[in-house]
């Protein structure tokens, strides 16, 4: 048979950051059964390709991608959270614990549709899941109906002994009671790896973050590997969390002796709720300048993650130039919000800042590395 695969994100306008793996895996699969395999790529897309093809999938993971109207054909096979979030349905065991084709992104679809500082993770890493599903039940997520953290598939089930690096997209790996045998499994790879979903800084304890910060993680600095460079990702999305997030933040420094720095998601937008009226939108945006404040404090830098709600709020331009300067910590390293946005020229969000939360302004993010003196510290924020 003539398989086509069709990954519907890179009919976006935005830039390719990842590979679909679920396309990865229903090529391997294909192909292990002598089916010929093709990511079709945009310019072959139009209302005749289909009839070229026994079998079209196609599926996307983000669900503010347009599907052009000639894919919405009923004889195409459309999958992936980006269609149905949580009520996707999931890969049959066969294909899902297949080796992922790793081969099925070319280098002339790699360059046009993936950012230079991204095509990495298309080339050097081997890529899924050791566990699935969480604890949290968060409305916003994916796994908002899931209630445990279960184990998925070994490493060896996704390792690609030719790519120097691991990506995992588990979504609570320290939720997972035997974390530390994937963390022991991982570090016997060689291979240096990362959590890019993040992790729950809330079930750290000193234990734990032994384990995690002297593991063979990966370092941003290139393929050769230096420990200074890695980035461990956190989540911070609920200001409710504010208290326990602090108290491991000191623990953290207290016990820190290994290079690294530390990201948190931060999510704005949300509303738990689902008021979505101005009294939220004043509340989220307050929430996230404290929780901003508490992260700059113990040299931890905030990514400001938007649910596609915040677009609604009254203080969308003031929400979007303090993403624009937290988002990249070359632009706010070393300096105070007021000269981060003074240097991205920024105006109208410093007048508004000044008028209501002049403390704001005058918050620094100093060095992200760095052991911080915790006995050196005012009281806790939270």
């Amino acid at each position: 048979m003539n398989i086509g695969l069709i990954d519907n994100d890179l009919c976006s306008t935005k830039k390719q950051h990842y590979p679909n793996l679920a396309l990865m895996k229903l090529s391997s699969y294909h192909k292990n059964n002598g089916d010929n395999v093709k990511l079709i790529p945009i310019d072959e897309m139009n209302g005749l390709f289909q009839s070229q093809y026994d079998k079209v999938y196609c599926a996307k993971v983000f669900s503010d991608t347009e599907t052009p109207e000639y894919l919405q054909n009923k004889g195409i096979i459309f999958g992936g959270s980006g269609f149905y979030f949580d009520k996707a349905e999931k890969l049959p065991y066969e294909i899902e614990h297949t080796m992922p084709d790793y081969n099925l992104y070319s280098d002339s679809v790699i360059k046009s549709v993936v950012p230079s500082n991204r095509i990495s993770q298309f080339k050097d890493f081997s890529i899924g899941f050791t566990t699935r599903g969480c604890i949290r039940k968060c409305d916003f997520c994916i796994n908002r109906n899931e209630t445990k953290v279960y184990r998925h598939s070994n490493v060896s089930e996704f390792l690609d002994e030719t790519r120097p690096f691991i990506m995992l997209w588990d979504d609570n790996i320290i939720a997972f009671k035997e974390y530390e045998k994937v963390f022991a499994e991982l570090n016997e790879t060689n291979k240096p790896f990362i959590f890019k979903q993040g992790m729950d800084f809330r079930l750290f304890n000193k234990h734990t973050m032994d384990i995690v910060f002297n593991s063979n993680y990966f370092s941003y600095g290139g393929k050769k590997q230096n420990k200074a460079f890695r980035i461990f990702h956190f989540a911070f999305d609920n200001i409710k969390d504010a208290k326990k997030i602090e108290e491991n933040l000191i623990l953290y420094h207290k016990n820190r002796s290994y290079a690294c720095r530390i990201m948190f998601y931060v999510l704005i937008g949300f509303d738990r709720g689902m008021k979505y009226d101005n009294d939220f939108y004043k509340e989220d945006f307050e929430s996230l300048l404290f929780r901003i404040k508490i992260l700059f404090k113990y040299r931890a830098s905030p990514y400001i993650m938007c649910h596609e709600n915040y677009k609604k709020s009254p203080l969308l331009k003031h929400i979007e130039a303090i993403r624009k300067i937290c988002n990249y910590p070359v632009y706010i390293t070393g300096k105070t919000i007021r000269q981060a946005l003074e240097m991205s020229n920024l105006t109208i969000t410093i007048e508004y800042l000044n008028s209501n939360y002049e403390w704001f302004l005058s918050l620094k993010l100093d060095s992200l590395l760095g052991k911080i003196d915790t006995d050196t510290l005012d009281e806790p924020i939270s």
